[in-house]
């Protein structure tokens, strides 16, 4: 399958509607989301725990995608775009497991426009986190870990970033059942 999430429409607002396209059968399928345009909020919830209520809000510009090994979706930050904020860029990190229909916040914060912490140069720690982005590019290693380069961000100014991020996925952040 592929999936498509959110989206920007005209010079209005951000989508955040969720879909899956089967090439076998050749037919999308709306998984979720408000399904219309405006100021639709991301519901977070607590980090790593999956629940039904959970949603990422809407955003476009968020190439930093994924599927795991068990078929699951992920996807990194974005633009979060409204015609009276301007941008707002965003360092979320999701997961949706296909098998519950459900999200899981998994890193980063849940308000726009974050620092990033970079952290000792390939030293992973908690605290290390890439700031608000958009237009990213992401990979999977033959391990599982995430891979995240590049992007752009900036409030005043676009500013592009070359940093490199890895991404070990903890199996014991969220439940996929």
């Amino acid at each position: 399958n592929l999936w498509e999430f959110g989206g920007y429409v005209g010079n209005a607002y951000d989508m955040n509607d969720f879909w899956r396209f089967n090439p076998t059968s050749n037919n999308w399928a709306w998984m979720g989301g408000a399904g219309t345009t405006g100021t639709v909020a991301g519901v977070y919830g607590t980090k790593c725990v999956t629940a039904a209520t959970n949603y990422p809000g809407p955003r476009y510009e968020n190439r930093a995608t994924w599927t795991d090994a068990n078929g699951n979706f992920w996807m990194f930050g974005g633009d979060n775009y409204d015609n009276i904020l301007g941008n707002r860029y965003l360092n979320d990190l999701w997961m949706y497991c296909v098998a519950s229909n459900q999200w899981t916040w998994v890193s980063g914060d849940n308000t726009y426009n974050q620092a990033g912490s970079w952290g000792t140069l390939n030293v992973a720690s908690p605290s290390n986190k890439p700031n608000g982005r958009a237009g990213a590019v992401g990979w999977r290693d033959n391990n599982g870990n995430l891979y995240l380069f590049g992007g752009t961000s900036g409030i005043s100014f676009i500013v592009p970033y070359n940093d490199l991020w890895k991404f070990t996925i903890d199996p014991s952040c969220g439940t996929c059942a």
